[in-house]
C-alpha cells in the first residue's frame, strides 16, 4: 500500500532537524510548538518509526530519520519548483478577513505571511473583533472569510471548542472567585456568569476588557480566572476546575464570500489548518518521540 507523506509536516520535520529544537523551529515554521508536536506524532505514525532522540538536551535524528531527512529536502525542493513553475492567477486587490480575538496572534503570524508570499499583489485587511460583529460584517459583505465562534455546529463547522476555565488554580481557593473577561457581548463571558450563578458561586469580575491581550496578562499575571477555550493561551496553562461546574462546548466557524477568489478560498482552508492544529490538546512528547523536549533558555 502506498504512503503519502504530506509536505507540510515534512517542512516541519526539516525544521526541527535543522535547529535541534521544537521551541527554535517555531520561528521558522510559525506554527506553536503543541502544533509542531502533533505535527511530529503524526509524521511518526505515518512512517511508522521513530525520527528523532535525545542527546544532551537537543533533539537528533535517529537513523531512520536522517534517511528521511535528505529524502524531505528533495521532496519539498520539487515541491517549491512545481508551485513555482506554474503561471498562477495570483489574487490583486484587498483580502478582507475579520477573525475572533482568540486566534488572531496565530493566525497573523502564521498562515498570513504563507498567503503573501504567494500573492504578493494582494492588500490584507484584517477585522479583529467578537463573534457576533465577525458575523455581521460578513452579512454585510464587508468581509471575505470571517472566524468566529458559534453556539451551534452548522456547515461551516472546522472544530468544536470546549469553554475551559484558565488561571492561576490558587485563586479557585478565594471566596470570592476574581474574574477576567471580555467586554460584552462575548459568548465566554455568558457561559461562565451562567455556570457560576446557577451553582450560587460568589464571583468578583475584576477586569473587563476589549483588548484580548490585556486579559492574556491579567491571567498569566495570576490577577484573575477566565473562561475561554483552549486556543486563547495556546497550551500554557492547563484547564482549573472551578467546583466541578461544567462549561459548554461551542465551535469555531470559518465561512467565506460565496463569490470569494479561488485563492481567497485557499486562505480559508490554511486557516482551518491553522486552527485545528491550535485547539487539538498537547500531548506527551515523550511518547511521540521516546524524547522529551526542553523549553529553551
Amino acid at each position: 500500500m502506498q504512503v503519502n507523506l504530506p509536505t507540510n509536516l515534512l517542512r516541519s520535520f526539516v525544521a526541527i532537524a535543522d535547529t535541534g529544537s521544537i521551541v527554535r523551529a517555531t520561528d521558522k515554521i510559525f506554527l506553536t510548538q503543541s502544533a509542531l508536536s502533533l505535527q511530529m506524532k503524526r509524521l511518526s505514525e505515518i512512517v511508522q518509526v521513530p525520527l528523532f532522540r535525545r542527546e544532551q538536551g537537543t533533539l537528533v535524528l535517529t537513523a531512520s530519520g536522517e534517511r528521511l531527512l535528505g529524502l524531505a529536502r528533495q521532496i519539498l525542493d520539487l515541491n517549491d519548483q512545481a508551485v513555482d513553475s506554474l503561471d498562477r492567477a495570483g489574487l490583486h486587490g484587498p483580502v478582507r478577513i475579520g477573525i475572533v480575538q482568540d486566534f488572531g496572534d496565530d493566525i497573523l503570524s502564521g498562515v498570513l505571511p504563507r498567503f503573501v508570499h504567494l500573492n504578493p499583489e494582494a492588500e490584507l485587511q484584517i477585522r479583529v473583533g467578537n463573534s457576533r460583529e465577525i458575523k455581521e460584517l460578513l452579512s454585510a459583505q464587508l468581509i471575505d472569510i470571517a472566524v468566529y465562534y458559534s453556539v451551534e455546529a452548522d456547515d461551516f463547522t472546522v472544530s468544536p471548542a470546549q469553554m475551559i476555565w484558565l488561571g492561576d488554580p490558587r485563586l479557585v481557593e478565594r471566596e470570592r472567585l476574581p474574574l477576567a473577561f471580555m467586554a460584552k457581548p462575548c459568548l465566554a463571558r455568558d457561559c461562565a456568569i451562567a455556570a457560576l450563578e446557577a451553582a450560587n458561586r460568589p464571583y468578583q469580575v475584576i477586569v473587563e476588557t476589549s483588548n484580548i491581550s490585556a486579559l492574556r496578562v491579567a491571567v498569566e499575571a495570576g490577577l484573575a480566572l477566565t473562561c475561554r477555550s483552549s486556543a486563547f493561551l495556546g497550551h500554557r496553562f492547563s484547564a482549573v476546575e472551578v467546583d466541578s461546574l461544567t462549561l459548554p462546548t461551542y465551535f469555531i466557524a470559518v465561512r467565506t464570500l460565496p463569490s470569494a477568489h479561488g485563492a481567497i478560498a485557499g486562505l480559508a482552508d490554511l486557516i482551518t489548518q491553522a486552527i485545528e492544529n491550535l485547539v487539538c490538546p498537547p500531548f506527551d512528547l515523550e511518547a511521540a518521540f521516546g524524547v522529551r523536549e526542553a523549553v529553551d533558555a
